[in-house]
């Protein structure tokens, strides 16, 4: 059985949670390596987020395999697409699921929006937050 969610416009002040995990941080920070296009299919990569309007931190979170070894940041929509980033609503099994994609690259081959992302994120749930 599949299910079907509408294709939403998401407000440009809301936010998209991301999960990171350790391996993508050093001493508590997040490194710029963290933020990267992932899919098994060309056409559908992005860099995976959940919409606030349908998740939560906690509930992003508890997705991945090992919950623990992941934190949660935040991005406002807006500041997605002031550095020429794509934002799109694309539920698939979660209602939540909205795409990030670079526009003329992808994003893990533009070191310079790595790099902003780095400064661009608030924290939601830290690693150290969890034990």
């Amino acid at each position: 059985m599949s299910v079907k969610f509408d294709i939403e416009d998401i407000p440009n002040e809301h936010k998209l949670y991301y999960r990171v995990h350790k391996n993508h941080m050093d001493n508590g920070e997040v490194l710029p390596v963290a933020f990267e296009e992932r899919g098994r299919i060309e056409e559908t990569k992005s860099m995976s987020t959940d919409w606030e309007k349908y998740s939560t931190p906690e509930r992003l979170k508890e997705k991945a395999r090992k919950p623990e070894l992941n934190a949660v940041i935040s991005f406002i929509k807006q500041n997605l697409i002031d550095i020429n980033l794509r934002v799109k609503h694309r539920p698939t099994i979660y209602q939540a699921h909205t795409d990030v994609n670079g526009i003329s690259k992808p994003i893990q081959r533009d070191p310079k929006i790595r790099l902003i992302l780095c400064d661009l994120f608030n924290w939601e749930i830290n690693i150290e937050d969890s034990k």
